[in-house]
């Protein structure tokens, strides 16, 4: 039979340390209430940039502990029988209003008298009859104030602590997981048949962890407690502390564990300035992989720079528009796609020999026939228009189209001219020297010059 029969505690340690040891107490077989939950988002730190400017990001994930992410009800159900009279009894005070703290912390981060999120936590106590003595409630003053009014004395009815806890766990909120702690530290010696009490309590799903101290029946508790990891005994109270910190800790679910983010920034883009606020990240190129062991309720970041190209494309762009999520837990998270403006990146301008439609031939190297295409790229497309100048006279010609091809005849001292013509050619140009190519994008932004260099006429 598989019961926790627990040592005497060497002294008390704090409830972080306890949560950690419960963890790996009960990994063989975790008890776990309701499962976490992990949001995520991106945001960058500026709207628009110029050409080659950088833009801050952001990559968010906040986690909810289980007991946050799926709200749940928790009940204590407290032996106050004659035999707990003194030391167990102040032991299972303090216990108690421990385990009440645990669930303040975990929903919302911090200690501060609420338990967020819709959870919930109430007192039964029990003797020969059972009493509610708080009502379930978010709030945790009065659930601890409930708690150190106990008082011992009279008999053990066990039947009447389930009911009337389960009575109370259905009242409301039937969304909620329930939850039932039972702790005796005696055998049954009044009202009816518990085992069948319990038995019905988890039959309408409630969860029940029992808790024994001194001379209990321990078949019975684990024929009460939902798993046999769920039942807990020792023969002093000064254990009950470190108990209720396990039973804690247990139903307190982290909102993740083995998390992996893998964020994908844009080729447009350089990394720079990469930092987490846990966890780890390694940067391969334009990938970064941050890990944490787990994720508890608590907001982290990814932060990072990332550098526009110069040599990049102006328009709406995506800086990091792939971002996965996995854990163990088999989450997922979807983090948006802002975007930025980028502005100001030059527009390529070309100039490429081609053929002689004439012939068909492919020129030589100088181009002795003088046929090229006039090209011009920008990724964003934005109205591009391409013009070519005289080198001699200062004569321009154009806005062309990309892929417009022209004919250039170089003519010294002749006046340059441009003719339409029909066919595979569109234009023919002459020119007293060579000629000069450049694109102009919609907002204004020019490209660099290349030549286009023409064959003098035959002397």
């Amino acid at each position: 039979m598989k019961v926790r029969q627990r040592k005497r505690a060497a002294g008390r340690a704090g409830v972080v340390g306890l949560a950690t040891f419960a963890a790996l107490a009960l990994a063989a077989g975790t008890a776990s209430a309701a499962g976490g939950t992990v949001t995520g988002d991106k945001s960058l730190g500026e709207d628009a940039i110029d050409c080659g400017g950088t833009v801050p990001v952001t990559v968010t994930l906040d986690g909810e502990d289980g007991i946050a992410g799926d709200p749940a009800d928790s009940m204590l159900v407290l032996d106050r029988s004659g035999s707990m009279d003194g030391g167990p009894l102040s032991d299972l005070k303090s216990a108690s209003k421990l385990f009440v703290d645990i669930l303040d912390e975990s929903t919302d981060g911090d200690e501060n008298g609420q338990i967020a999120h819709g959870s919930r936590a109430g007192v039964v106590s029990f003797a020969g009859g059972a009493t509610v003595d708080q009502t379930l409630t978010s709030l945790t003053p009065p659930v601890k104030t409930a708690i150190d009014a106990l008082s011992a004395g009279g008999s053990t009815n066990h039947q009447d602590a389930f009911d009337t806890a389960q009575t109370e766990l259905e009242a409301d909120e039937p969304g909620n997981s329930k939850i039932m702690i039972m702790f005796t530290d005696g055998q049954t010696t009044a009202g009816g048949d518990p085992d069948a009490a319990a038995e019905d309590a988890k039959a309408d799903g409630t969860e029940i962890f029992t808790i024994g101290l001194g001379s209990v029946n321990a078949s019975q508790l684990e024929d009460w407690a939902t798993s046999p990891d769920h039942v807990f005994i020792t023969p002093d109270s000064d254990d009950l502390e470190e108990i209720f910190a396990e039973i804690g800790a247990a139903i307190v679910q982290p909102a993740a564990t083995d998390v992996e983010v893998v964020d994908t920034v844009a080729s447009d883009f350089s990394i720079s300035n990469v930092a987490v606020s846990k966890g780890d990240v390694s940067q391969s190129g334009n990938q970064l992989t941050w890990t944490m062991d787990e994720l508890r309720t608590e907001t982290v970041e990814l932060t990072f720079d990332a550098t526009h190209d110069i040599a990049g494309t102006n328009g709406t762009l995506e800086v990091n528009p792939t971002v996965t999520y996995t854990d163990a837990e088999g989450k997922t998270v979807d983090f948006g796609n802002p975007t930025v403006d980028v502005s100001g990146c030059e527009p390529v301008a070309t100039c490429e020999e081609t053929n002689n439609p004439s012939g068909g031939n492919t020129p030589p190297a100088d181009n002795q026939d003088g046929f090229f295409i006039l090209g011009a790229e920008d990724e964003d497309g934005s109205d591009l228009e391409i013009f070519l100048t005289d080198d001699e006279s200062g004569e321009v010609f154009g806005p062309y189209e990309d892929g417009t091809k022209i004919k250039l005849v170089q003519a010294p001292g002749a006046e340059p001219r441009e003719r339409e013509m029909n066919g595979d050619v569109d234009y023919q140009i002459r020119i007293q020297g060579d000629a000069e190519v450049h694109a102009v994008d919609g907002a204004g932004n020019e490209s660099e010059t290349v030549r286009c260099e023409v064959p003098p006429p035959p002397g």
